[in-house]
């Protein structure tokens, strides 16, 4: 696989990026417009290379086996260039996502295209902007029955589209590939389906994830469960079913509590407009929980953090989470369960927030010239 040396713009660059780019020219364009804040306690003006590219993995057998020989053989390379990584796994695909300046993302680049794990690397988006990748490594698992040839297609359909000149944004690129909307996401639309996403998490163990499934049996929707870790964290569990309401699409997404604290599951916080909190009545427990979600939107704009729905039956949780939301400049909506109704009566909650959520907007982005 030799070097191609490009004098070409962006747009130019992925369509001879048949296989791989090692040196890149930086576009004289300024980056385009995002529709959403980077997270973490990142230099908003600093700009690095996002890079966004699937691969083949070179064998099915074992994958977080893989996964974890990756992460040892590459952290102490990335992390003498400051490169962040997410790598991600499914079906007999990788997906790979690098931030960093432009010479030591390639570099990592050029690293990943000698190795023997995987091949056929296509490039899938390509941009400049604030570091959103908040953790400098971050991989995970989809535990999902899915032919390889699904994933394929969707890899080809948005390799195709960047090389006719339309990218989608880096999370909307992650989400297609890694985490189809069942309800009929398109990547061939300028229009994402409309939908309302909600993350999930409880003060006790296990119920996020309960409430999912029972939801996702009520609407006939499949479970999809995902598994990642960081850099020197043991792997946590996150699982979502898409429930269809109307031409509306609900996805409710379980995260375990120490799935927030991912950078990789912090940048894309970003795209709820709901965020459960399931209260235990346990003041220690639902201090954490609201800590979590605090912390996890402390640096993010207001205009992008999600309603907090507290889901409790003592009125004193309510009054006290308010309280501490407004403190920290969240919107706190209380649903409570003193009036019966259990699963369903929260379910239909969410189901009015989904007939309510506007159309979403388009998420491609302009090539860089």
């Amino acid at each position: 696989m030799g070097c191609l040396h490009l004098k070409c713009t962006v747009h130019g660059i992925v369509k001879a990026l048949c296989c791989i780019a090692v040196s890149l020219p930086s576009p004289s364009s300024a980056p385009p417009a995002h529709t959403f804040a980077p997270s973490g306690a990142i230099d908003p003006v600093r700009k690095v290379l996002r890079l966004m590219c699937a691969s083949e993995a070179a064998s099915t057998e074992q994958p977080y086996a893989s996964l974890t020989r990756i992460r040892d053989q590459s952290l102490a390379f990335n992390a003498e260039r400051s490169v962040h990584a997410a790598l991600l796994y499914m079906s007999g695909w990788y997906l790979q996502w690098l931030e960093g300046r432009e010479a030591d993302v390639m570099q990592v680049v050029t690293r990943t295209t000698r190795a023997r794990s995987h091949a056929r690397l296509r490039v899938l988006h390509y941009g400049f902007g604030p570091r959103l990748l908040g953790d400098a490594w971050c991989m995970g698992l989809v535990q999902r029955p899915e032919a390889r040839g699904g994933v394929a297609e969707r890899v080809n359909q948005l390799r195709a589209q960047l090389v006719g000149g339309k990218q989608f944004s880096p999370l909307s690129v992650w989400r297609r590939v890694t985490m189809p909307m069942q309800a009929g996401e398109s990547t061939g639309s300028a229009m994402e389906t409309p939908h309302c996403r909600v993350l999930i998490s409880s003060a006790l163990p296990h119920q996020a994830h309960a409430f999912v499934s029972w939801a996702a049996e009520r609407t006939a929707a499949q479970v999809i469960e995902h598994r990642y870790a960081g850099e020197h964290t043991p792997d946590v569990g996150l699982a979502y079913a898409d429930c269809t309401v109307k031409a509306v699409c609900l996805r409710l997404v379980a995260a375990a509590r120490h799935c927030l604290s991912l950078g990789l599951s912090k940048a894309m916080h970003c795209d709820f407009t709901h965020w459960v909190c399931l209260f235990a009545n346990d003041p220690t427990r639902d201090a954490e929980l609201l800590q979590r979600a605090i912390d996890t939107f402390r640096d993010v704009d207001a205009t992008h953090r999600p309603e907090i729905v507290g889901v409790a039956s003592d009125p004193g949780v309510h009054a006290w989470a308010q309280v501490v939301l407004a403190q920290a400049g969240f919107l706190y909506r209380p649903h409570d369960t003193q009036q019966g109704g259990g699963n369903r009566a929260l379910f239909d909650q969410l189901r009015l927030f989904a007939q309510q959520a506007p159309s979403t907007s388009g998420s491609i982005w302009p090539m860089a010239e």
